[in-house]
């Protein structure tokens, strides 16, 4: 079900008015554009009714403390969202309150925040809130360009290691994750319960040292079947060779590897090579 135009802040304005706001939520979600509190109040109270709506999309979320308020206080009485995806920068009130709410709903499968330059204390929030989860049902997690560094990361990680049922993490897009922050990353792949299928980590500081400490994790995952490390370019022919034994051990299911902007070279390729003759 798709339900176009079901709120507006305004009446339509002309066509040729610079402030015409064309408004539209989906069964999935969706706003754009400036609203007013009482938008996003009409917003809030539909979410909170509604018991059909599984997928939670935005991209221009509120910025003043009584229109967060107004849709998070609708957000938190809904028991039928699984999925939600907010592609925009979020203010520091805005991310506490989104992190609170979502502790406290059993449903939500995937969270994904793109170019939400949540930073250094944005992670230690969500860090917080994936350990407070008791009822963690998550298994999709992106955090795609959210300048994240090392130390943000290892907050993350801390969290993450509530996060029983993670099947698929991307922390692509976020260049300041260097060896440090990846040796960190390596401890969750250690654990018992991990069961990740899917790791992206394109476009970081990725160079052979973090490529050896990632492997060094990932070995323990026998359900990973894709991972993808392009855009990496200062890994080198030694660091292949990691990955190369990581092909070799009994515990690779890896079905879908991306090297895409990788510099490989003839020693790299040769690498490869020699693990994935192992891998059969």
């Amino acid at each position: 079900m798709r339900l176009f135009g079901c709120f507006t802040c305004c009446d339509r304005a002309d066509d040729d008015d610079d402030n015409a706001c064309y408004y539209y939520v989906m069964s999935d979600g969706i706003i754009e554009n400036s609203w007013t509190r009482d938008d996003y109040l009409s917003l809030g109270t539909y979410i909170g009714d509604s018991e059909s709506i599984q997928r939670f999309y935005i991209e221009c979320f509120p910025r003043e403390r009584e229109e967060i308020d107004a849709l998070m206080g609708g957000f938190s009485r809904n028991r039928s969202i699984h999925h939600v995806e907010i592609n925009t920068d979020l203010c520091h009130y805005a991310f506490t309150e989104l992190g609170r709410v979502i502790c406290n709903m059993e449903n939500i499968e995937q969270l994904s925040l793109q170019r939400s330059n949540i930073g250094r204390d944005g992670c230690v929030a969500l860090g917080t809130t994936l350990e407070c989860w008791e009822t963690s049902s998550l298994k999709q997690l992106v955090l795609s360009d959210c300048d994240i560094d090392d130390d943000g990361l290892r907050a993350l990680v801390a969290g993450m290691t509530n996060c029983c049922s993670l099947s698929y993490l991307q922390l692509s897009e976020n260049p300041m994750i260097s060896a440090e922050g990846l040796m960190c990353l390596s401890s969750l792949f250690k654990t018992n319960h991990c069961v990740l299928k899917g790791l992206s980590l394109n476009h970081l500081n990725m160079t052979d040292e973090g490529l050896k400490a990632l492997v060094d994790g990932i070995t323990n995952c026998s359900a990973l079947k894709d991972l993808s490390l392009s855009r990496n370019p200062r890994i080198t022919a030694a660091g292949l060779g990691y990955l190369s034994v990581f092909f070799e051990s009994e515990s690779c299911c890896l079905e879908e590897l991306s090297l895409y902007g990788v510099r490989i070279g003839d020693d790299g390729a040769a690498a490869l090579a020699d693990g994935l003759k192992s891998n059969t």
